[in-house]
């Protein structure tokens, strides 16, 4: 028969005591301290915008008077009240909640009910505050979400603008509408096209323009913007880009015959160098062609191009590629038996 001893038994009820409390497991909850100030989190982001963020206002503004709430601002942030515009792009109440529970007190949200974060906020933040909705009515917004164009180029080229664009809202409000796309600089219309609107998501079209057309050389802001659709919220009717224009073009590149190692050296000559670069194939013997365009170029512009440039590449067969230049001179032959060119000698634009 085994004894036991005093620490045996103390851990033996240890052992029993911890076990109760798992199997217990209580709840401690406690009132809120009725001392504490409410707080009314009013939703300032960009889809109170017009009449919801009117209506949100006074409602804000009599629980704040009846109870003696105070007021703060939320969306991207946490902000003190004040009566200004919503201009936050994003909704995020998480922040807001997680201020308000520690100072305790009740808490009141007034918002339209687009909060982002909704299910990334903890139970029991959720479960505390007492929501009041504004009803946001059936709304209409066109924008534009992107524009993509090369950011250096020279005088003599032919820019592509890739310009994505959208809208958001009830169906029927946007149905059928059309817009008319314009492309401007320090207020001078460079460019338009007209496009309709889809019915929702996004859209991309390219508008072509000559740099020619750039009030001055050096660095230009381009502005695109849907314009003739009076939607309620403009700001994001455009988007801005910064574009370098030179009188002459970096890197000329001369391919003949054209390959893909070529078109591939065009290309990170433009994005890693960050310089303008202007290619040209021979598609034929003899004639020669704009990479870009495979506009026909004359043996005249050719020349004025190489005696223009800083750095001049010479493609394929160096023999028929070369142009009197003083510029630095990059030989890039085509590997024996590769068919016109490293990469199989496919002729096209680079």
């Amino acid at each position: 028969m085994h004894r036991v001893t005093p620490v045996l038994a103390l851990l033996r009820a240890t052992g029993v005591a911890a076990l109760l409390l798992l199997l217990w497991n209580p709840v401690a909850s406690r009132p809120l301290p009725d001392d504490v100030q409410p707080i009314v989190l009013l939703d300032a982001s960009l889809s109170m915008t017009g009449g919801p963020w009117r209506a949100a206002l006074d409602t804000a503004r009599a629980l704040a008077a009846a109870r003696g709430a105070l007021v703060w601002r939320f969306g991207a942030g946490v902000a003190g009240f004040d009566t200004a515009a919503p201009a936050d792009g994003a909704s995020r109440l998480a922040p807001a909640l997680e201020a308000a529970a520690a100072r305790g007190g009740e808490v009141i949200v007034v918002s339209d009910g687009a909060v982002e974060d909704v299910a990334t906020i903890p139970p029991d933040l959720l479960r505390r505050p007492r929501v009041v909705v504004v009803p946001r009515p059936a709304f209409f917004d066109a924008f534009v979400a992107r524009v993509e164009a090369p950011r250096r180029v020279s005088a003599q080229d032919t820019i592509r603008l890739r310009v994505s664009f959208g809208v958001t809202g009830t169906r029927d409000a946007g149905h059928g509408r059309r817009g008319t796309l314009v492309v401007s600089a320090e207020g001078r219309r460079l460019a338009t096209r007209d496009v309709a609107l889809p019915d929702s998501g996004i859209f991309s079209t390219e508008i072509t323009l000559p740099a020619s057309r750039f009030p001055r050389p050096g660095w230009t802001v381009l502005d695109v913007r849907l314009d003739g659709l009076g939607d309620p919220e403009p700001r994001d009717d455009g988007r801005s880009l910064v574009v370098e224009v030179s009188l002459q073009p970096a890197a000329v590149i001369f391919a003949s015959p054209p390959d893909w190692e070529t078109r591939f050296l065009a290309r990170t000559l433009s994005d890693v160098a960050r310089i303008p670069v202007k290619a040209f194939v021979e598609t034929e013997p003899g004639r020669w062609r704009d990479a870009a365009t495979l506009a026909p170029v004359s043996a005249a512009d050719l020349g004025r191009a190489a005696r223009g440039a800083r750095l001049v590449v010479l493609g394929g067969d160096p023999q028929r590629a070369g142009h009197t230049s003083s510029a630095a001179q990059l030989v890039w032959p085509a590997s024996p038996g590769g068919g016109g060119g490293r990469g199989g000698g496919t002729p096209g634009a680079l």
